[in-house]
């Protein structure tokens, strides 16, 4: 999250707009946006990403500066992103439409010393193995978290 911020210019000139970036196993963080509503925001990115010929998105996580309701995980699972990460808190709804559609979340991600912090993972692991989760933990590892 700590390259989505750096990318949010406008945010850093006037401390008023929320951003939202997809970061791709293989690229990194890809597609920031901003803007004053959540929601465009989020619509923006997915909308860079599609326009610039994104097949898909089953190996995006979708990043966000604030909170996340669940209309934001319903943009998520439309499009086939499989795991949001965000600033701040999930609503219960958002929670459980992510996990009647096996998305991942994770909220309260704070950066600490160019490492994530993820404190609080929303949704559940089932049993059997799990391609979201398995795509979760790749970007995790490939950003640090477990070093």
């Amino acid at each position: 999250l700590e390259k989505l911020t750096t990318n949010m210019h406008l945010f850093q000139e006037s401390g008023a707009c929320h951003g939202a970036g997809l970061l791709f196993l293989d690229e990194g963080l890809r597609f920031v946006s901003e803007d004053i509503g959540r929601h465009n925001a989020v619509d923006k990115t997915i909308g860079k990403a599609t326009l610039a010929g994104t097949p898909d998105f089953n190996n995006a996580m979708l990043l966000l500066s604030g909170r996340c309701g669940w209309d934001i995980v319903a943009k998520a699972v439309r499009s086939g992103i499989p795991a949001i990460a965000s600033i701040g808190a999930f609503s219960s709804a958002a929670v459980q439409l992510a996990r009647e559609h096996e998305v991942t979340l994770f909220g309260f991600v704070k950066n600490i010393i160019n490492m994530a912090c993820i404190i609080v993972k929303y949704t559940y692991i089932k049993r059997r193995k799990s391609k979201v989760v398995d795509h979760s933990l790749r970007i995790l590892f490939k950003i640090g978290f477990f070093r």
